[in-house]
């Protein structure tokens, strides 16, 4: 499995080295077509409040806009969008890959539930990476980790940290455990910056 881009995009956010099963990942954006105002008011309905309004929902905000994702020497990886989607439920990871055929795209999310994040990747590369955790005040990150298992069948754990540095810049550090978090070998670590609108 090439990594390299996959990881790049995953960085998530979402993030790429080498050595694993399946192939990588990268990506724009769209946007809905914003309804159709009333014909009077009369016949306009109530504003309903979001279900996801609570600051829960909103740890991932610093990521939305267009995003150029460069690893430690300075190399362009590819482009990230983020947008707030589904009434403000999820988060939308478009990826493309600055040099490969490459475009992937992810949903983040909040669970009140389980006061737990979840994001799930998928490309055209054929990957998909599903990753949980949380924000962590301590810390002042965001850390998940998930299981994937190798075309080789060996179980592998993931883990994805995004830490803001300052307004429109984050670092993103991928990297796998395989046995089980007892220790970590690096996947991928680079710098995003937001492009100015």
């Amino acid at each position: 499995m090439h990594l390299r881009p996959f990881a790049a995009s995953v960085a998530l956010s979402v993030a790429s080295l080498t050595g694993c099963a399946g192939q990588p990942s990268r990506a724009p954006t769209t946007s809905a077509a914003p309804p159709s105002a009333p014909t009077s008011l009369t016949n306009a309905e109530p504003a309903t409040p979001s279900r996801c309004s609570g600051a829960e929902y909103h740890q991932l905000d610093f990521r939305l806009g267009t995003w150029d994702m460069r690893d430690l020497t300075g190399k362009l990886e590819g482009t990230n969008v983020f947008t707030r989607e589904l009434d403000g439920c999820a988060l939308q990871q478009r990826w493309t890959s600055a040099e490969d055929p490459q475009v992937g795209v992810s949903y983040s999310g909040y669970d009140v539930r389980t006061k737990r994040w979840y994001h799930h990747w998928m490309d055209n590369w054929a990957n998909s990476l599903f990753i949980q955790g949380g924000w962590s005040a301590e810390r002042g990150r965001m850390e998940m980790t998930g299981e994937r298992v190798t075309l080789d069948g060996k179980s592998v754990l993931e883990r994805v940290i995004v830490t803001p540095l300052e307004p429109g810049k984050v670092r993103v550090l991928w990297d796998h455990s395989p046995d089980g978090g007892k220790t970590w070998k690096l996947r991928f670590e680079g710098i995003e910056t937001r492009r100015k609108p």
